[in-house]
């Protein structure tokens, strides 16, 4: 088997740029050419946030010695007073199915194993039984069934951590949407109220492109299971099974559809309440932002008017006031000192 897909799956976890390559692939093995090896994958993307302390300090570091330093998107929500003692950070939980089995021994199940990567503190054990949730694992198929549950699971986790995001970035938004402060919020000189909206955008921006992600991923995985190609199926039906052995793996296979239908119904219903919320959130905040700009454009409507004001009184006052200035300073200049007035009549027509 290639070791170099293991590695790259290890690095995409670690590194940022998970999903650059196949998300599954089937061949023969090289070391048992009667041997088809199967490898799937799939990485879920998630934010993760805390109260890290009250006084905004660094998070302590966290040593590496033994361990290796993970590629991760990391900051804090803001607020009106710079930012907040609420932290964000991107987390990930990759999965990797190996499956391997016989050309032609068909009465030999299939081996198979699931590798999972993760960052948050995600535990094998979530993956408990009975199944209560509709999906089947059976048969040759099985390896592929559980990689399913092992996703429906993963997803739930999921969708309880962005939850769980969102209702904390709620917490420091609400401080922006308080009816006490909103007269404050219209006016900005100093711009901070400004960077405040804009950072807001970009976080919730930032967190629906994320929550995307996995929606993507599966759909790229989903082509294997459900078509087309229907690789997975394909080769579970191309098999020359004899007796009964074919309808019991066409049924595998229709069980192994109906459990991909299961999960992504699942996960397309939280995608689209989590989306949903993250757009009412932006409304909100493009709202406040708009009304800061309408308000700063009143206010200096409002200023230029009381500078023309100003400037109107300024004319007045100087078109009052400077025929008798310019009388007087003509006087008082030495065109009218000497006692002769012929003299004075000639300076005054030089001057002219």
């Amino acid at each position: 088997m290639d070791d170099s897909y293991p590695i790259n799956c290890f690095l995409g976890f670690a590194c940022d740029w998970a999903g650059s390559f196949s998300k599954a692939s089937c061949f023969d093995d090289p070391q048992d050419p009667g041997r088809s090896v199967f490898r799937v994958r799939h990485v879920v993307r998630l934010f993760e946030s805390k109260v890290v302390n009250n006084n905004h300090e660094e998070p302590e570091e966290e040593n590496y010695d033994r361990g290796l330093a993970l590629h991760r998107v990391a900051g804090w929500f803001p607020s009106l007073g710079g930012r907040s003692n609420i932290a964000f950070a991107e987390k990930r939980v990759s999965l990797l199915l190996l499956w391997s089995a016989m050309k032609n021994e068909y009465r030999e199940l299939p081996v198979f194993k699931v590798v999972i990567l993760n960052d948050v503190g995600y535990s094998y054990e979530s993956l408990d039984w009975p199944l209560d949730h509709g999906l089947t694992i059976s048969g040759r198929a099985a390896g592929f069934q559980f990689l399913q549950l092992t996703i429906y699971k993963v997803l739930k986790f999921w969708a309880d951590e962005w939850t769980q995001c969102l209702e904390n970035l709620d917490e420091t938004a609400e401080e922006i949407l308080d009816e006490d402060t909103m007269q404050n919020l219209m006016f900005d000189g100093s711009f901070q109220r400004s960077k405040l909206y804009f950072e807001t955008l970009q976080i919730l921006r930032i967190f629906a492109d994320n929550i995307r992600f996995t929606g993507n991923d599966l759909e790229d995985i989903g082509h294997h299971f459900t078509g087309p190609p229907k690789y997975i199926a394909e080769y579970l039906l191309q098999l020359p099974y004899a007796g009964p052995y074919a309808t019991i793996v066409a049924q595998e296979v229709e069980a192994l559809q109906a459990n991909w239908n299961i999960v992504t119904k699942f996960h397309h219903e939280t995608e689209q309440r989590l989306l949903q919320r993250i757009e009412e959130k932006a409304e909100e905040v493009k709202s406040l932002r708009d009304g800061l700009l309408n308000a700063t454009s009143l206010l200096e409507a409002s200023q230029s008017t009381k500078m023309s004001r100003y400037i109107i009184a300024f004319t007045v006052v100087t078109i009052a006031y400077l025929p008798p200035s310019f009388v007087a300073t003509a006087f008082g200049t030495q065109l009218f000192n000497d006692r002769d007035n012929a003299v004075t009549i000639t300076k005054y027509k030089w001057i002219l």
